[in-house]
């Protein structure tokens, strides 16, 4: 039954169900693992050359066991989902300056104007509605701040480098402080409680709005980031992006004087550690929003979020189909962790179907680069 799609009753794709067949293997394996450490422990041999038998015995190719048919079947389903063509074709017109997709037609000047208007709106939440029209501060330029690329510290990310001091000074009390000079957003964000006199809280209606804001902001930085930063990378690998350490090492960082982006991503990395490194860089405006969000308003959203009293604003804070080989083209491909072939045959041609940097090389990051610089100036 792994094989049939539940919402439509209709074959699963091959490329959908050799996924359930590896995770069916995956299991196995972790099966025979645990059996053979089991029999260890037990005393019954080694946990290694139990691991061998039992492979020999239900997981040979020759042997006629259910699980040599699910093996021989997902090589099937590799070899159908390598030489097929999904239902939906993506198509240009004969100027190439027009795509359709799934009944949806994109032109290519339709981009810039999405991600201008975008940015608009972006900058307009940030600094009105989240920054309440603050005015005399300091940008967070990525040129103007330093950070360290190495640091494996956990919770150390780009505010704790030293150089970034004087930059960041008052910054963790910066919108407590613009609401503690305005009366009117005072009378708007925090009340008073008569039982308790000189005692403040926040006013809940308030916070509610302004974590709305907050969720509209990210929903269109999400855009900006995708589209902008270079060739738009899978899900997994857009929402697992940190900015600070955590026991695996942050993907946001600043280098070459811009924000750059490192993520990891590979189908195998669960089964074998396989993955692919992808390095993007933000354009500088984009760059700006990210940085100023990061430093003037995560603190605000930890104070007001976990603080249940505000006693005079005093908050501590709380912790195959022809690869491009000209250099340019070959960079922004391996920039996507796809192959040629896949993309035609695959990710641009089918349905949608649901919704460590120890090997990053400083050759690995300058492609990366030249990739989001040929795709800003695209």
């Amino acid at each position: 039954m792994l094989s049939v799609q539940p919402t439509t009753g209709s074959w699963m794709r091959s490329g959908d169900f050799s996924s359930d067949l590896s995770k069916v293997i995956w299991i196995v394996q972790l099966v025979i693992f645990y059996h053979s450490a089991q029999q260890e422990h037990r005393g019954h041999g080694r946990t290694l050359a139990s691991i061998q038998e039992c492979c020999a015995v239900y997981l040979h190719p020759a042997n006629e066991t259910p699980m040599e048919e699910i093996l021989r079947r997902r090589l099937l389903l590799f070899h159908v989902r390598d030489h097929t063509v999904g239902d939906q074709q993506a198509g240009w017109n004969e100027q190439e300056d027009e795509v359709t997709y799934g009944g949806t037609t994109l032109r290519m000047d339709h981009i810039p104007t999405l991600l201008k208007s975008e940015y608009q709106h972006c900058h307009q939440i940030l600094y009105e509605e989240l920054m309440l029209h603050a005015k005399g501060f300091r940008h967070m330029h990525a040129p103007a701040s330093h950070d360290r690329f190495d640091v494996q510290t956990v919770h150390w990310r780009f505010k704790d480098h030293p150089g970034n001091a004087d930059l960041l000074r008052s910054t963790d009390r910066f919108l407590l402080n613009v609401i503690e000079r305005s009366e009117y957003l005072s009378r708007l964000f925090v009340m008073g409680q008569a039982s308790t006199a000189g005692k403040w809280t926040w006013r809940q209606s308030a916070i509610a709005t302004f974590e709305a804001h907050v969720q509209s902001f990210l929903a269109r930085l999400c855009v900006l980031i995708h589209i902008s930063s270079g060739q738009p990378i899978r899900e997994p690998e857009f929402f697992s992006m940190m900015w600070r350490n955590t026991q695996r090492l942050r993907h946001i960082t600043i280098r070459h004087d811009r924000v750059m982006i490192h993520t990891q991503y590979g189908k195998q990395q669960q089964q074998q550690g396989l993955y692919q490194d992808s390095v993007r860089f933000l354009a500088q405006p984009i760059g700006t929003l990210l940085l100023d969000y990061l430093v003037f308003i995560t603190v605000a959203i930890v104070k007001t979020k976990f603080a249940g009293d505000a006693i005079c604003f005093d908050l501590e804070d709380v912790n195959g189909d022809g690869e491009e080989i000209e250099a340019d083209i070959k960079a922004m491909t391996e920039q996507r962790n796809h192959k040629t072939r896949t993309v035609n045959r695959a990710y641009a041609n089918q349905a949608l179907s649901s919704s460590t940097f120890a090997n990053v090389y400083d050759g690995l990051i300058r492609k990366g680069l030249r990739a989001s610089q040929l795709w800003h100036a695209f």
